[in-house]
Parts: C-alpha cells; sequence; structure tokens
C-alpha cells in the first residue's frame, strides 16, 4: 500500500474487526490477570491490614519499579516495534541483528543499575523515600527493597521478548504472563509470609518476575532472538531504536518519579501509602482491561499504517481505538465512584482490613475516578505518535503532565490528604489528555471528529442514565459494612449487573456500533 492507496469500502470493517478480536482477546487476559491483581491484593491487604510493614513493602517496590519502568515499562516497545516491523519487510537478518542488540545492551544497563541501587538502597529509603518513618521501619525497607531488586534484570528481558512476539501480532503470551506473577506473589502471601512475615511478598514478587520471563522469552527465542555476537553499539538500527527510546526514557522516568513523590506524600499519612495504592489498583483494573489492552492491540496496527504513510487508515483506527477506550470507560469511572465504598469493603475488608481502611481507601479512589477517561486517552493516544516514530512530542507534553500533578501534589496534600494526591493526579491526567489532543490535530488531524464527538455524547447520555439506576439501587447496599460477605457480593453484584444492563440498553437504543461489535465477538 503507497502512500496514494485510499481503503476501500470494505477494507477498514475488515481491518477494525481484526483489530476488535485482538483486543477481545487481550482484554480477557487482562481480566483474568486483573482478577488475579485483586486477588493478590486481598490477601496481602487481609494478612498484613495497613499497616507499618505494608508500607515498608510500598515503599520499598517504588526503586525496583522505577527501574523497570525506565528501561522497559511500554517504553521499550513503542520504540521497538515501529523499527523491528519496517526492518522485517525490508532486512529480515537486520531486524534480528537489531533485536539482539537491544536484548544486549537493556541487560548490561539494567544489571548496572541494580548494582548500585542496592548499594544506594540504604539512603533512598531514610533520606527520600520515607524520612518520617521509625528507623526500624526504614531498615525493613531496605532490606526488603534489596530482595526486590533482583526482579527487574527478570522483567526488562521478558519486555524485549514481548515486543519481538507482538511484533508478529502473537499478543497470547505477553498478555498471560502476568497471571502467572500475580499467582506467585498471591502464593508467597498465604503460604511464605505466616512464617516469615513480609519477606514473604518480595520472594513471591522475585519469583513471579522470573516465571514471567521464562513464560515469554522461549517463544521469543523461537521466532528468533538471539543474544548479540558481537558489539551491538556500532548498528545503526540499534542506535536509532535507543534515540526514538531516549525520550520515552525521559518521560517515563518523570512520570515514575510523580508516583515516587506520592508514595512518599502519602506516607506521612497514617496507613497513607497503602491506602493510596489499593485505591490506585481498583482505578487501574478498568484502565487495564479497556486502555492498555486497546493500545497494545493497537499499536502495531497504528506502526503499519504510519509506515505505509497511509494516514486516513491510521486516523480511522486511531479513532475507532478511542471510541472503544471511551465506550467502557466513562461507565467504569461513575460505577467506581457511585459504588466505591461497597466495592472496597467488598474486595478488601477481611482479616487485617477494617472499615476504617474501607473508607480511607474511597477517598483517593473517588478523585482518581474524575480522572479515569483522560488515564485510559493518555495510554493510548501517545502510541500514534511512538507509530509514527516521534518521541519528542509526546514526552514534552507527559513532562508538562508532571510539573502540574507534582507542584499540585504540594499545595493539596497538606489541607486534603490522600485525595488532594489522587486529585492532582486526576487533573494533570486530563491536561495531558486534552495536549495529545490538540498535538495529533495538528499532525494527522482531529481524531475528535464529529462522528467521535457524536459518539461521546450518546456514550455520556447512557452513563448517565445508568449512574440514575444506581442511585435508585442505593437502597440494596445500606448498610454494606454490615453485610455478610456473600449477601455483599450478591447484592453488589446485581446492583453492578443491573448498571450494565442499564448502559447497554441505552447505547442499544442510542445505535452505538461498539455494542454490535461486541455482540458479534460474543457469537464468535
Amino acid at each position: 500500500m503507497t502512500s496514494t492507496t485510499k481503503p476501500t469500502a470494505t477494507t477498514p470493517p475488515l481491518r477494525s474487526s481484526r483489530l476488535a478480536r485482538f483486543a477481545a482477546i487481550t482484554a480477557l487476559a487482562f481480566v483474568l490477570s486483573r482478577v488475579l491483581g485483586l486477588v493478590r491484593e486481598q490477601v496481602i491487604t487481609a494478612r498484613f491490614g495497613l499497616g507499618s510493614s505494608l508500607d515498608a513493602y510500598r515503599i520499598a517496590f517504588q526503586i525496583p519499579d522505577l527501574l523497570f519502568i525506565l528501561i522497559s515499562g511500554g517504553a521499550l516497545g513503542t520504540a521497538f516495534i515501529p523499527v523491528f516491523a519496517e526492518l522485517r519487510g525490508v532486512d529480515e537478518r537486520a531486524a534480528w541483528r537489531m533485536a539482539s542488540g537491544v536484548l544486549g545492551i537493556v541487560a548490561v544497563v539494567m544489571t548496572g543499575l541494580i548494582v548500585l541501587a542496592w548499594v544506594l538502597a540504604p539512603w533512598l529509603i531514610s533520606d527520600v523515600m520515607a524520612r518520617g518513618d521509625a528507623p526500624e521501619d526504614q531498615q525493613l525497607a531496605t532490606n526488603l527493597m534489596r530482595i526486590l531488586l533482583l526482579s527487574p534484570l527478570f522483567l526488562v528481558l521478558a519486555s524485549v521478548a514481548a515486543a519481538v512476539l507482538q511484533s508478529f501480532e502473537a499478543f497470547t503470551l505477553p498478555a498471560f504472563a502476568p497471571i502467572l506473577y500475580n499467582t506467585c506473589i498471591i502464593l508467597g502471601a498465604l503460604f511464605l509470609a505466616p512464617s516469615i512475615g513480609i519477606y514473604g511478598l518480595t520472594i513471591g514478587v522475585v519469583v513471579g518476575a522470573f516465571i514471567f520471563f521464562l513464560m515469554q522469552f522461549p517463544a521469543a527465542v523461537r521466532r528468533g532472538l538471539r543474544p548479540p555476537r558481537s558489539s551491538p553499539f556500532g548498528d545503526p538500527n540499534v542506535r536509532r531504536t535507543f534515540r526514538l527510546l531516549l525520550p520515552r526514557i525521559v518521560g517515563q522516568a518523570a512520570l515514575a518519579a510523580n508516583t515516587v513523590i506520592a508514595i512518599s506524600l502519602a506516607s506521612g499519612i497514617d496507613r497513607g501509602a497503602s491506602a493510596f495504592y489499593s485505591g490506585w489498583i481498583l482505578f487501574a483494573l478498568p484502565v487495564g482491561l479497556f486502555g492498555t489492552s486497546v493500545a497494545t492491540v493497537a499499536f502495531p496496527a497504528l506502526s503499519r499504517e504510519a509506515g505505509e504513510k497511509d494516514y486516513q487508515m491510521f486516523l480511522y483506527l486511531l479513532r475507532r481505538a478511542v471510541r472503544g477506550v471511551l465506550f467502557f470507560v466513562l461507565p467504569a469511572s461513575i460505577g467506581l465512584i457511585a459504588l466505591r465504598e461497597p466495592i472496597i469493603s467488598l474486595i478488601y475488608e477481611r482479616g487485617e482490613f477494617d472499615h476504617s481502611d474501607t473508607l480511607l481507601t474511597a477517598v483517593p479512589l473517588l478523585y482518581f475516578s474524575i480522572g479515569m477517561w483522560a488515564y485510559a486517552l493518555a495510554d493510548v493516544l501517545p502510541r500514534a505518535f511512538y507509530a509514527m516514530q516521534d518521541s519528542r512530542t509526546p514526552v514534552k507534553i507527559a513532562l508538562v503532565a508532571v510539573v502540574i500533578d507534582a507542584t499540585l501534589s504540594f499545595l493539596l496534600v497538606g489541607p486534603f490528604g490522600l485525595g488532594g494526591l489522587a486529585f492532582a493526579f486526576s487533573v494533570a491526567t486530563m491536561v495531558h489528555a486534552t495536549l495529545l489532543l490538540w498535538a495529533l490535530r495538528r499532525r494527522v488531524g482531529s481524531v475528535l471528529n464529529r462522528p467521535t464527538m457524536l459518539f461521546t455524547a450518546r456514550a455520556a447520555l447512557a452513563t448517565f442514565l445508568m449512574f440514575a439506576a444506581l442511585w435508585l439501587a442505593r437502597p440494596l447496599l445500606s448498610g454494606y459494612q454490615d453485610l455478610p460477605l456473600l449477601s455483599l457480593a450478591l447484592r453488589v453484584g446485581v446492583v453492578v449487573a443491573g448498571g450494565g444492563a442499564v448502559y447497554v440498553l441505552a447505547s442499544l437504543l442510542l445505535r452505538q456500533e461498539e455494542v454490535g461489535t461486541l455482540l458479534r465477538l460474543a457469537r464468535r
């Protein structure tokens, strides 16, 4: 397809149907993974409550997580896939040389960063991340961090493998690998924590990272991935990949630094770090299901169309991705706002996690949910730039959002506590998504064209009707904190199913085509 090729009348539906099918498979894996993630948090919070040992674990997790995000996270794949896909169409051997070179460099760099972080761990914990904590809690966090530092190397090598597999539109293994990762953490909490306490969690994380690696890396090796046989620095395609990656690393570092700041500020509030994180987990569930899954599947297709300069098809696919995300995320955000306390109680409130913890966790969840639509779009829209091999624009925009988030966090945490931190995040995310849409309009055309705006308005109306139904169902959840677990689960399930049914019925009456796509996928 050349730059002048126009899609035929049948091309867009065929491609978008294939995209929807891949997204459905990926979303299924995300559902299973996120459900296990919730089970993981249930087990952890029931075992430890929102206490000092769990706060130490949350703080210790930040630096290993930061290292992974810096070198990989979503950034590695978004730099790797466009270059690898382009090279495969021209020179297969050059593509694999580039892949091997990237693998070797990230392995060496990550190893060096892990050693450095291990040495600096006491200072990072006591002087940066947990300055207000008791010395024994700081020492615990330092010990936990040093164990957790074993995991990023396995995760980053698995990320290279996942990028290779996704380039071949093999999404299943990368999507399902997190299930085993979460399973190992759950097993650590269930079977190791009773005897060795919070250290059982860290061992579960490390073993889970290793399994995560084993599940994907051999599949990439079977495709052709190999360790580098010579210095990769002379390969121009490796250098091109890292030139694309470097701005994204800067953006990822800034976003990760914001997370560290938020957790550090939250740790100054009693049980704050754990409550903030528990609220984040619930917020991230629908975003992962409907934002990340669509973004992951759409990216190779967008990269292909951008490489062929077919921006008509590029915009078509991007608009469909945006509409698919908004169709699910708008009702999910309002549902969490309306039912946040019963849902938190159902998921977390057992063992050491009591009703006061539920009320504390509900505060950040409320303010996170306000910006859910923007956070989901901010997962999809940068990939449009990455598909065009433009790293700088989304990173500049992300840095603006980071500055807003950090500034508002410092200003709002004092008077508003955890709610202020979460609200700062939502405001920054809405600015982030708005600037991305503006930049894309200048680059390739409006993503929010008239049909997409009408679609969004209809989705908002259907969401409002759903909210009205949830409001009318409030008596079913009256006194939720005193209900037996099974009764609470049944009532929450009935209310959620009823709200969902109202949303789907309203969408059908409003002729939202995404409902038809879902029904076709279900029949298949």
